[in-house]
C-alpha cells in the first residue's frame, strides 16, 4: 500500500490528466491524448476507491450521548 502523500499526488496527477481540453490538439497527437485522457479516468476511479480505504483506516468515529455529551462536542471540537 503507497503513503497517503503518495496516493494524494497521483490524485492530483490524474485529475489534471482528465481534466485536460484535447478539442484544440494536433490532430496527429488527438488519440494518443484521448486515450491517456481515458486512463487517467480509469485510474482516478481505482485511485479513489483507495482513497477511500485508507481514509476508513485512519478515521476515529466517536458517538456522544447523555447529559455530558454536548460538552464533550465543544471540548472536542474545540482548539
Amino acid at each position: 500500500m503507497r503513503s497517503f502523500e503518495a496516493l494524494i499526488k497521483d490524485i492530483d496527477k490524474n485529475r489534471t490528466i482528465a481534466n485536460t481540453d484535447i478539442a484544440d490538439s494536433d490532430p496527429r497527437t488527438y488519440t494518443t491524448r484521448l486515450g491517456k485522457k481515458k486512463r487517467a479516468k480509469q485510474n482516478l476511479d481505482d485511485l479513489y476507491l483507495e482513497y477511500r480505504e485508507q481514509v476508513k483506516n485512519r478515521a476515529v468515529f466517536i458517538l456522544t450521548k447523555g447529559a455530558k455529551a454536548d460538552s464533550f462536542i465543544e471540548v472536542a471540537t474545540g482548539e
